[in-house]
């Protein structure tokens, strides 16, 4: 059963806002590919941290799709071959290095899921990406650069959330992420922390597992897909999260997905342009 919607770009994207604490989830423009958009959108494109907004800019049909871009950040959408492309040049959004606490800019394609699938009736969970870096470019010195602070990012996250009324964490949620690719390394490694260090942080739990266990290959060396089943990686995240301190009241049977995105985070100052030509979460 394929669980995200529209994965083949038809219905067009809400916009969000710059700054996520003063607009939240509501759309601040409607990306309808250059008129051509079928149903209302069911994917929300957020752009937060960026000192650009692509709000009220013009679509432009090209031989790439339908395309939006500010001075900072390209996106095209073709649903006629379901891709999109996501840029973000972050030369053009610092000037100077940016330093521990400060945001950074996303370009971040996301959605809700509407029907719940516990994980507890669960057997598999794949996901299932094609993508190719076409942009990849470090444009700091070894100066200035720190690998504690700096990358630019391409993510995949689903929210692992407590959908059971009667639990005291009804709604409480961990992020879990397959990295797809990091400009410190190529290959993303094991990451898991509390999410903060930003005034935008959610303060929840993040337990990104290690692309080698389902990239073919360094992603900046060629074009990528891959399909991997993370069913014991999430039952794993969510015993790790437990053991941190978060989602202590809750229990396995109480968790489905609440949401998920995927798209560019960009901490450092480097270019980063990813092509996604295939996009799926499945479950069994």
């Amino acid at each position: 059963m394929q669980i995200i919607r529209d994965n083949t770009f038809q219905s067009g994207f809400r916009l969000m806002g710059t700054d996520i604490l003063k607009t939240g989830k509501n759309a601040v423009d409607i990306l309808n590919n250059c008129g051509t958009a079928t149903g209302s959108p069911v994917w929300r494109l957020a752009q937060w941290g960026s000192r650009f907004s692509l709000k009220n800019e013009t679509c432009r049909r090209t031989d790439r799709g339908f395309l939006y871009s500010d001075p900072a950040k390209t996106f095209c959408a073709d649903p006629s071959e379901g891709k999109v492309y996501l840029e973000i040049l972050a030369e053009k959004e610092y000037d100077k290095p940016r330093v521990r606490g400060e945001a950074w800019p996303h370009l971040l394609l996301a959605q809700e899921f509407e029907q719940r699938y516990f994980l507890c009736d669960l057997k598999s969970v794949i996901f299932d990406m094609s993508f190719y870096v076409k942009v990849k470019e470090n444009r700091m010195t070894a100066e200035d650069f720190d690998s504690q602070l700096h990358t630019g990012q391409f993510v995949w996250f689903v929210t692992v959330q407590n959908h059971n009324p009667q639990s005291p964490e009804y709604l409480d949620y961990f992020w879990f992420g397959l990295p797809q690719c990091d400009l410190r390394y190529g290959t993303p490694r094991f990451f898991a922390k509390k999410d903060d260090g930003k005034r935008d942080s959610t303060n929840k739990f993040i337990n990104s597992i290690d692309a080698r266990k389902y990239l073919p290959h360094d992603p900046t060396k060629g074009a990528v897909h891959y399909r991997y089943d993370a069913y014991e990686d999430i039952a794993e995240g969510f015993r790790r999260a437990k053991a941190q301190g978060f989602l202590e009241k809750t229990e396995w049977e109480d968790l489905s997905f609440g949401s998920m995105n995927t798209g560019l985070e960009m901490p450092g100052t480097f270019n980063l342009g990813i092509e996604i030509s295939k996009i799926g979460i499945e479950v069994g």
